[in-house]
């Protein structure tokens, strides 16, 4: 038996083009492999489970027309998240919202902070204290924010996303955490030294 999920994205994205049963054998993995991180990415643009969701549907769908249509697709990764990108601008657009930051995709268990907090805040607290800070970021600066602080993704891949260099992402990662950390950090340190 083959053991589909040892296949490299491309190999799967080949097999994808097939239209058999293999088929939906390597969609599924690729869903699987794909689908934690784009919901994350997409709940913290959108901070409504639904509306993630839909962009979840969206995004997908916009994947296999571009397999059917024979798109050469080198980096799932980014290929996807191009497509959210794009996918959420176009919903802004038809609902003319701004962008929120939603508690659930806000866990910070799961945030990877190179800075120790030692906050024995609330996850509410800490959620909304990121959420104020985040919202002083330039529209970029929070995008790389959110993919590199909460869905993981490497400096590597986010400049691949949004067509940048990797030392320009690197630095305005690095920058977009410092301003985020520069607004929550006192405020945690003064709530930690009142208890």
């Amino acid at each position: 038996m083959i053991d589909y999920e040892q296949y490299e994205d491309n190999e799967l994205i080949a097999l994808l083009r097939e239209k058999n049963l293999t088929s939906n054998k390597a969609f599924n993995l690729l869903y699987k492999r794909y689908y934690q991180r784009l919901y994350k990415y997409c709940l913290f643009k959108t901070d409504k489970r639904e509306d993630a969701q839909d962009l979840i549907q969206d995004i997908w769908m916009k994947f296999l027309v571009a397999v059917s249509d024979g798109i050469k697709i080198n980096n799932l990764s980014a290929y996807l998240y191009g497509i959210a990108k794009n996918c959420y601008a176009m919903k802004i657009r038809d609902k003319n919202s701004n962008i929120r930051i939603s508690e659930e995709a806000c866990d910070i268990n799961e945030m990877i902070l190179p800075y120790e907090l030692n906050a024995s805040l609330e996850n509410k607290e800490l959620v909304a204290l990121i959420k104020a800070a985040t919202n002083n970021l330039s529209v970029k600066n929070k995008d790389i924010f959110i993919m590199k602080w909460f869905t993981g993704l490497a400096i590597k891949e986010i400049a691949e996303i949004l067509n940048d260099s990797t030392d320009n992402i690197k630095q305005r990662s690095s920058r977009s955490m410092k301003e985020v950390m520069t607004i929550i950090k006192p405020i945690i340190d003064e709530l930690n030294q009142k208890k």
